[in-house]
């Protein structure tokens, strides 16, 4: 997961109210952390805003170090820019970036990572003009934020760095402003905040969005469906199926690459490391024999959950 500050401006309450760049990627599906729906949530109220976590408070404590590196690489002279800016016709989008040069058109966002998540970015230098070129170069949702940074400040491109912290690696890419890719963000956001003003879910909800919308079920409820419904049971049911076989066929694949791989760890061609099957450990509870023998701890720690799971007849 990448990090930025720029949220720290505004209190929960407040970002309630306005759709931030951070926004962009989920309501247009493109934030694997933040589903369309997740995000509305918030926006109505009924969840609240995420408030940070030590990966977020370290991105704060970096931001000044990878604007410092950008500069010196660039030689631009980036500057804090302490102020909203505001949609002049869709107020409620707003955006406040990193840093910015008037005088060299461009703006600066900065990011921090680590070597873990460094393969969601591309190599250093590389060049994003429109949604389909940020694929694999750069997340989609940083992006579709730049690109409503870059709508809102009216700044022709911008310079994305990323210091992969582990790796001590600043990588920096130049993100174009894009007319056509702002046009559908404004679409987006429109029908988005539409569905926010009333109180209506979005219309993309994936399974997961239904967990939340449908924590539990009525005892002894039944919902009633017709005939054309039952396509929907039919092709899960094939899905299903061809899931299943899939999974014997990887099993068997597996077999073949470990009797390769043998009592050896990795598995290689030439210098290119293949494939691994090392011993790992791990440590955990007995919870039998603790039910068993301190019946008492155990009830004090246990803890119950509740969850539905769904089965096709």
């Amino acid at each position: 997961m990448t990090n930025s500050n720029n949220q720290d401006l505004f209190t929960p309450e407040e970002r309630r109210h306005f759709l931030g760049g951070s926004d962009a990627g989920a309501i247009l599906g493109f934030n694997p952390y933040q589903s369309p729906y997740e995000l509305w949530r918030v926006k109505i109220g009924i969840d609240q805003p995420f408030e940070g976590n030590t990966a977020t408070q370290w991105g704060h404590y970096f931001e000044d170090l990878v604007a410092r590196a950008a500069s010196e690489r660039l030689s631009v002279q980036f500057r804090r820019a302490n102020k909203r800016f505001v949609h002049p016709e869709y107020e409620y989008l707003v955006a406040h970036i990193d840093r910015m040069s008037r005088q060299d058109d461009l703006l600066l966002e900065c990011k921090t990572t680590t070597s873990r998540s460094a393969r969601q970015w591309g190599p250093d230098g590389l060049v994003v003009t429109n949604g389909d070129d940020a694929k694999g170069r750069i997340p989609l949702q940083h992006y579709w934020q730049i690109q409503q940074y870059l709508l809102l400040t009216g700044l022709s491109s911008a310079y994305l760095a990323v210091a992969i912290l582990d790796d001590r690696d600043i990588r920096m890419y130049r993100v174009w402003s894009n007319q056509d890719d702002q046009q559908r963000l404004i679409r987006e956001a429109a029908r988005f905040w539409k569905c926010v003003t009333e109180n209506r879910p979005p219309d993309s909800m994936s399974s997961a969005d239904y967990d939340l919308m449908y924590p539990d079920s009525e005892s002894e409820s039944a919902a009633l469906c017709g005939e054309s419904d039952l396509i929907l049971i039919s092709e899960y049911q094939k899905i299903k199926e061809q899931e299943a076989e899939l999974a014997d066929q990887r099993k068997v694949l597996e077999g073949e690459i470990k009797r390769l791989i043998g009592e050896c760890e990795e598995l290689r061609c030439g210098d290119n490391r293949i494939a691994t099957w090392r011993t790992q450990t791990r440590e955990s509870l007995d919870t039998k024999a603790l039910k068993q023998e301190k019946p008492e701890l155990f009830e004090q720690y246990s803890k119950i959950s509740s969850y539905r799971v769904l089965r096709i007849s």
